[in-house]
């Protein structure tokens, strides 16, 4: 029966603290895929002109334009996380969900107030979802 040589030791231990990194780099990367790309992506929309001033009432269609653009980041940003996982990915995919979810459930209180109700329980609907559509996209981009 082989023993464990110290050298074994000091490779497993040595990887732990790399694996974790690249775990947290994986679920931020997707995190910055999905809400870097809205804020850019809002900022374009509001400087050209198609969404209204700041402070000026938004109609029902925009809201539906602002909500059904995010589906595809999601689905990105959990595509992104999926491939950077170290291993796991579901368990990836779900923290950065999670993370999406929360920060989402803040932003619509805080930055999303005098939205619908129903875009604001849209955003936190669709975190899940998307992020786990994109974590399907790239399994099955690896066979």
């Amino acid at each position: 029966m082989p023993t464990s040589t110290s050298s074994d030791s000091e490779k497993t231990h040595s990887t732990k603290p790399a694996s974790l990194w690249r775990s947290i780099v994986a679920v931020l990367a997707g995190l910055a895929t999905t809400a870097v790309t809205s804020v850019v992506i809002d900022s374009v929309l509001a400087a050209t002109g198609v969404y209204p001033p700041m402070g000026e009432s938004w109609s029902d269609g925009l809201y539906v334009w602002a909500l059904s653009f995010r589906v595809p980041l999601e689905v990105a940003g959990g595509y992104v996380t999926a491939k950077l996982s170290p291993r796991n990915p579901m368990a990836h995919i779900l923290a950065l969900a999670g993370l999406v979810a929360v920060g989402t459930f803040f932003s619509a209180i805080s930055l999303h107030a005098d939205s619908p109700a129903w875009y604001r329980l849209g955003l936190i609907a669709i975190a899940v979802p998307c992020s786990l559509l994109g974590e399907r996209l790239q399994r099955l981009s690896r066979n």
